[in-house]
């Protein structure tokens, strides 16, 4: 018989691609989640996934600059399902778990040299 291991998810999974339109631009996709989660209470965490996307631009050879966008839909989320756990006190209750962060724009620079 198969017993599930609490609060780990069957699946974890990251994809992602990216595509030069051209010798200057490229953009790309990606997205990372899992599949839903139960912890040692019972409680069950749903299946989720997040999506990223960044563009790129390359105005001359060895310099390019980068826009890179973390969570694009700004979805709550909780990874791994963390667990519950009663303190000693009796009746009060933990629940943990690794929240995603929101959305998130960054920029970068890169020149090779």
């Amino acid at each position: 018989t198969f017993v599930r291991a609490p609060n780990i998810p069957d699946l974890q999974y990251t994809f992602s691609g990216n595509y030069d339109l051209n010798d200057q631009f490229a953009v790309g996709l990606s997205t990372t989640g899992q599949t839903n989660s139960v912890d040692g209470g019972g409680l069950e965490y749903p299946a989720s996934a997040i999506f990223n996307g960044v563009v790129k631009y390359r105005p001359f050879e060895n310099f390019e600059v980068g826009l890179n966008a973390y969570n694009l839909f700004d979805e709550f989320d909780i990874r791994g399902a963390g667990g519950v756990s009663d303190t000693l006190t009796g009746g009060n209750v933990v629940i943990g778990g690794a929240p995603a962060i929101g959305r998130t724009i960054t920029a970068s620079i890169k020149y090779d040299f």
